[in-house]
């Protein structure tokens, strides 16, 4: 092979736009201090369309493009799953059919294009699996997981059905909050962060999503 050759495979695939999510990846790294295997990373928002799934699939491929390690997109938005969408996967059995105990784990995980990532999805308008046989269920999922991936990253829906995940949410090594710019309220995230209090969840931080700048491009232009 050739050094040039060698160089390549060496070197993170670029994509547009990716700075922002290595700058984000790199920092929920070191503020949760996981560098080898087993990191969880949440994102959940106050309402629907924040742009949560997008944020979560693409900091997922930049996990996997960075080389960290075999990475796991876990879809927990069953109400409106969009990841196997996202990756031009077929529909099939996923999270809730694995925690109820119907399909083994590596059953339905189904690898993506992307190197190194691979997608544990959910069935549009999947019923539920109820709380209680989830977390008895969900300690040996975990473990599961956390043996076999480096980065598991999880799509949660908004504030409305978020509790019904409590016990992967208590979980994570890192929650992050969502907001949609001009549209996520302060009684939006308050009402999210007291329902977090009560499941007993910490927020990480926030992503402002979607902002907008009203200054000139003109102003903007460096000199």
């Amino acid at each position: 092979m050739s050094r040039a050759a060698q160089q390549n495979m060496s070197q993170p695939r670029s994509r547009r736009g990716s700075s922002e999510y290595d700058l984000l990846l790199g920092r929920l790294l070191q503020q949760s201090g996981h560098y080898g295997s087993g990191l969880f990373l949440g994102f959940a928002s106050c309402h629907r369309r924040a742009g949560v799934s997008t944020i979560a699939a693409n900091v997922a491929i930049r996990a996997a493009d960075l080389q960290n390690g075999s990475v796991l997109l876990v879809e927990a938005n069953t109400d409106y799953p969009r990841q196997r969408r996202h990756f031009g996967i077929v529909e099939g059995p996923g999270l809730v059919e694995v925690l109820g105990g119907s399909i083994a784990l590596d059953e339905a995980i189904v690898p993506t294009r992307v190197q190194g990532l691979s997608v544990l999805g959910s069935r549009t308008r999947s019923k539920m699996a109820p709380l209680a046989v989830m977390e008895g269920a969900v300690d040996g999922f975990i473990k599961e997981i956390r043996n076999n991936f480096s980065v598991v990253v999880f799509d949660f829906p908004s504030d409305e059905s978020l509790s019904n995940w409590r016990p992967l949410l208590q979980s994570l090594d890192s929650m992050i909050l969502v907001i949609a710019s001009e549209e996520t309220t302060q009684f939006d995230i308050q009402k999210t962060q007291n329902q977090f209090l009560i499941d007993n969840v910490k927020i990480s931080g926030t992503v402002l999503n979607r902002h907008r700048s009203y200054i000139p491009w003109f102003l903007r232009r460096k000199r």
